[in-house]
């Protein structure tokens, strides 16, 4: 009987073993091990930063069992290009899918008043939501208005009220509302200026409320005011009834 046990308790272990062998095998064959690795959604500037990404983790002829998609999400969507992903594990072929969903370049945003539409001068480009993007500037085209927002009200992102009314003006400005090729300052919300660099003049123009009324306002006024533009200081159209212009 207790021969019979022990032969029993033996062929038990080395089933055991022999599974274990198995599983063992199965566990370090070389089709878990990740052959490539492919990007799919992601655009040139995008791209270049993820592909960045992967080869740091050394993906390649890693155990695609051994690695953590959601570890690996978490640390990629710290960039602000990227606003989500998603990774996709294959076998036979063993392969790694990243799926990106991208940020979208919508605006231009510039530091400073450029001298002309077109000179070159320090920006920031966002998204729709407002956050800074690290791309060039003619990833947006220039048929939006011309934009400025001072660099000290800027982090990762900008304001929900500086991103309506910077949406607000991009709108105006497309349907041909705001006949002007200015630059409108909207550091202070209560007081957006408008700067004509060709013209040398500066217009208060207050709040966003009849925005365009008060740009048509401008010529009147200049020609009311019987002054060259490069005398003037300022002109104030914030109370549009009561146009003010200072001369220098």
């Amino acid at each position: 009987m207790a021969r019979s046990r022990a032969r029993v308790d033996y062929l038990r272990i080395m089933a055991a073993m022999i599974l274990g062998s198995c599983l063992w095998m199965i566990w370090t064959a070389s089709f878990w091990y990740i052959q490539s690795v492919e990007v799919k959604g992601a655009s040139v500037y995008t791209d270049k930063y993820v592909q960045e990404f992967l080869e740091s983790q050394h993906l390649i002829q890693k155990h695609i069992l051994q690695i953590n998609p959601l570890e690996l999400k978490t640390e990629l969507i710290k960039s602000p290009l990227v606003k989500d992903a998603t990774f996709e594990r294959e076998v036979l072929p063993t392969r790694l899918t990243v799926k990106v969903q991208e940020r979208q370049a919508a605006f231009l945003i510039f530091q400073q008043i450029p001298p002309s539409k077109t000179a070159k001068t320090a920006f920031f480009i966002v998204d729709h939501e407002g956050v800074v993007l690290p791309l060039p500037q003619d990833v947006v085209d220039d048929k939006g208005a011309n934009v400025r927002l001072d660099p000290k009200q800027v982090k990762e992102a900008i304001s929900v009220e500086h991103m309506e009314t910077l949406r607000q003006l991009d709108l105006l400005h497309r349907q041909k509302h705001l006949e002007t090729d200015g630059v409108f300052d909207i550091s202070d919300l209560q007081n957006i200026i408008l700067y004509l660099p060709g013209r040398q003049l500066t217009v208060w123009l207050g709040r966003m409320e009849e925005i365009p009324h008060k740009v048509k306002l401008i010529d009147p006024v200049l020609k009311a005011a019987g002054t060259n533009a490069s005398q003037i200081q300022y002109i104030d159209l914030r109370f549009w009834k009561h146009p003010v212009v200072k001369k220098k």
